[in-house]
């Protein structure tokens, strides 16, 4: 591979884990550097003349998260590209090749530059771990590929956990311990359309719950029965008053509650003489009543501000406010 002139950083270290990228009709790579600690490069190609790169590389990712170094060695490399659901994913490697090793991610929108690393997110946790795959130790440096269904399929190696190794070999899990074994899986994707690279058979959903549909009726279940609502009222949240009825008379009560405007307002005659005036238990039963009066308008307007306007109004006829004296 050959950088333009005045790049100082491809090609000029360890160089390793080319992959191609295509999108909005232009080709990409993208490939590990190590100047010291492993990054992820990009520059953009010519697909007639791939052997050259045409831009400047940027650096794309370095090291930054824990779970990214091991052992004193910060590393980035092995990156594949897969894209869904209007993203562009690239998968990368991390941390040292044994127990440690893991999937990390970039995702990038489609339609946005990828030359300009403020398009790029890095996802903050590993996708896969050896806490993933039961039985096998530092999956990692994968790829992506389909099933016969065309289902996303990813490929990544890994060892076996007590593996045996030929005489002189290595079994550290380390870099020269040669039992990596190639492993398959399918992709699945999470609600936020981000892959999900460890399900297990158990956790997949199955096939007949894929659309679930959940329908809730609010139905009177208590009380005397339906209330006849009346007109409704067109501004719920500040109720108009309601002209009040006469109040009937009480059998032997020689005097009866006057409607609004009693003694002293106008338009209605107070109390008759000889009638005397009303109790403090009276009044103490009216002022009960207008502080359930207001007390029913705050409910009313708040049931009225969940749909409920039918039944505000009926229940507002119910509770008519009393006389103000």
């Amino acid at each position: 591979m050959q950088a333009v002139p005045g790049d100082t950083e491809a090609f000029t270290h360890f160089s390793l884990d080319m992959t191609h990228l295509e999108t909005g009709g232009k080709h990409y790579l993208v490939w590990a550097e190590k100047p010291g600690a492993s990054d992820l490069r990009i520059a953009q190609i010519d697909p007639a003349d791939p052997s050259r790169l045409v831009t400047r590389s940027v650096l794309l990712s370095t090291p930054t998260y824990a779970w990214e170094s091991n052992d004193g060695q910060s590393i980035n490399e092995g990156p594949a590209v897969i894209e869904h659901d209007g993203r562009i994913i690239l998968a990368y490697s991390a941390a040292t090749v044994d127990d440690r090793y893991s999937v990390g991610m970039l995702t990038m929108p489609v339609g946005a530059d990828p030359l300009d690393p403020a398009s790029w997110t890095k996802n903050p946790y590993p996708l896969l771990t050896t806490d993933d795959v039961p039985g096998q130790v530092g999956p990692g440096h994968n790829s992506f590929t389909v099933d016969e269904l065309g289902n996303p399929v990813i490929v990544f190696h890994s060892r076996t956990v007590g593996d045996s190794s030929n005489p002189g070999e290595s079994t550290d899990a380390g870099l020269f311990d040669p039992r990596r074994h190639t492993r398959a899986a399918t992709v699945h994707w999470d609600v936020d359309g981000l892959p999900v690279l460890a399900m297990r058979p158990e956790e997949q959903l199955p096939a007949g719950l894929e659309r679930v549909e959940v329908r809730v009726v609010v139905s009177e279940t208590d009380g005397p029965g339906p209330v006849d609502p009346g007109p409704v009222d067109p501004d719920p949240v500040d109720p108009e008053p309601i002209d009040p009825e006469p109040v009937v008379p009480v059998p032997g009560d020689p005097t009866p509650t006057q409607a609004p405007g009693g003694a002293g307002g106008s338009g209605t005659p107070g109390p008759q003489p000889g009638a005397g005036a009303s109790s403090g238990s009276d009044r103490r039963s009216a002022g009960g009543l207008a502080s359930t009066g207001t007390s029913l308008v705050v409910l009313l307007a708040g049931m009225a501000a969940l749909g409920l306007g039918a039944t505000v109004t009926g229940l507002r006829r119910a509770g008519r406010r009393p006389s103000s004296d």
